[in-house]
């Protein structure tokens, strides 16, 4: 069995599809973890290995401001 794609949230208007998708998937592919924190949760549950990718309204700054190193 494979294991379920993890994927970082906050409630957002835009995400509509997301949660049309989640809804007929029934939690069979993936799972979805609500960061009600918003991005700075999900950079951290990313980092932590709590979530497997984050969906956000965007990022402004350079790749070197989100580094995890």
């Amino acid at each position: 069995m494979s294991q379920k794609l993890r994927v970082g949230w906050h409630r957002e208007h835009f995400l509509s599809p997301l949660l049309q998708l989640a809804e007929k998937d029934a939690g069979s592919t993936f799972e979805l973890v609500e960061c009600p924190g918003g991005t700075g949760e999900m950079q951290v549950k990313l980092r932590d290995g709590e979530i497997d990718l984050c969906i956000g309204a965007c990022i402004c700054g350079t790749p070197a401001d989100f580094s995890f190193d």
